[in-house]
């Protein structure tokens, strides 16, 4: 009897908590409140930043680019510190032809991941896109330093080379 009765008291505070739990879900997975304070979960944050992610990257494969950088950028919301998030958006941007929004987005993640070749890669790409030649060079310079594969770093190189003729000229 005390078994059933103590299963039926948990049922009742389960039935009583999920409003609660519900009304917490609308500022987002990784936010819970400690003693009336709000508080980022990091994990939960990053689980719900890789959701969008995921999503963001469905949509862009589907050529859905403006879909996309609105899910790239619930992701950011969620967890602004995720690398892939702008590495991804950035190029999303670059794609549609806002070259401003990726040169930012991009600055930004190679700030967040300083050691991340492609981020620096693809910086250098919007870079040369945007004929910032002297940043372009000194973005691709960062890539090489950070080793990337043999075939990507004599890619690098070959873009430097010319780079560095067109000043000559």
């Amino acid at each position: 009897m005390f078994l059933k009765l103590s299963i039926a008291a948990a049922a009742a505070l389960c039935v009583v908590l999920i409003p609660v739990s519900a009304g917490n879900a609308q500022n987002g997975i990784g936010v819970k409140v400690r003693d009336g304070i709000t508080v980022r979960d990091t994990k939960k944050a990053k689980m719900e930043a890789n959701y969008y992610l995921n999503e963001a990257d469905k949509l862009r494969e589907a050529g859905l680019l403006d879909q996309a950088v609105l899910k790239y950028q619930k992701a950011m919301q969620a967890f602004p510190n995720e690398p892939d998030t702008y590495k991804h958006l950035g190029g999303t941007y670059a794609k549609m032809g806002k070259l401003q929004d990726a040169e930012s987005t991009l600055k930004i993640g190679t700030r967040i991941a300083p050691k991340d070749w492609l981020m620096w890669n693809n910086y250098a790409v919007v870079l040369l896109n945007l004929n910032k030649n002297e940043e372009c060079k000194a973005a691709i310079k960062q890539a090489l330093a950070l080793n990337p594969a043999t075939d990507k770093a004599e890619e690098l190189k070959v873009t430097l080379k010319q780079l560095e003729g067109k000043k000559s000229q």
